[in-house]
């Protein structure tokens, strides 16, 4: 992973706001305050604010922390698929057999290549069912943080964000085709491109044979 200081020039982390507007997080702030219930699975780190937020909104919240498990300082990338599936395993937690509303993957799928974005889609289609989303970002410049960023829930509309903007790293610039690569049980219900160097979308779970996952699926760990 080739990583370059921030020279001042050309980053356009630079220019952006620590709080933004965002449109999906409006969208499944809708859905996740009516109809009872919801089950949200993180991917990220646990976050104060967002812990407070959707408690406020009765959602059952479960952390898996990949961010940690996968890119804290001093940890060693997975060699191999096999060493990938592994952790994802060990990482994603157990639910008590609940199926999941929706999965928050931040702005992971940036760090992950097209081979354990695949692995990852298999790992939490166990958790899925027919009306699940996945909130994801994508990276829409040249360079992006070296390493993911935590976002705070600042609202029902409006989340905050301190990327590192001392250490840089080539963003792969993921496009919809390449989502629906990576991804394939899922599909792109809406998609906002922001002016802070983010592409929002929200996925609906369509996994290829027509039927939905096993719900609840989880390894312990």
């Amino acid at each position: 992973m080739a990583l370059s200081r921030s020279g001042g020039r050309d980053v356009a982390f630079e220019e952006t706001r620590s709080e933004f507007e965002s449109p999906c997080l409006k969208q499944l702030s809708s859905r996740l305050s009516t109809g009872g219930r919801h089950v949200i699975l993180d991917l990220g780190p646990a976050v104060g604010e967002n812990v407070r937020f959707f408690a406020q909104l009765r959602c059952k919240l479960y952390i898996a922390d990949l961010y940690e498990s996968l890119f804290a300082p001093g940890i060693r990338q997975p060699e191999n698929s096999r060493a990938f599936q592994l952790l994802l395993e060990r990482e994603l937690p157990t639910t008590s057999g609940q199926p999941v509303d929706v999965i928050l993957a931040w702005d992971l799928l940036n760090y992950l290549n097209r081979d354990q974005q695949r692995l990852l889609a298999d790992a939490i289609a166990g958790f899925c069912h027919r009306s699940t989303q996945l909130f994801a970002m994508i990276a829409t410049h040249k360079e992006m943080p070296a390493r993911p960023t935590a976002f705070r829930v600042l609202d029902r509309q409006h989340l905050a964000y301190e990327p590192d903007r001392q250490w840089l790293r080539r963003s792969p610039r993921y496009t919809e085709p390449d989502l629906r690569r990576g991804l394939p049980d899922f599909e792109v219900d809406v998609s906002f491109l922001l002016r802070n160097g983010l592409q929002e979308y929200v996925l609906n779970y369509r996994p290829r044979g027509g039927l939905a996952g096993r719900p609840g699926r989880s390894s312990s760990g």
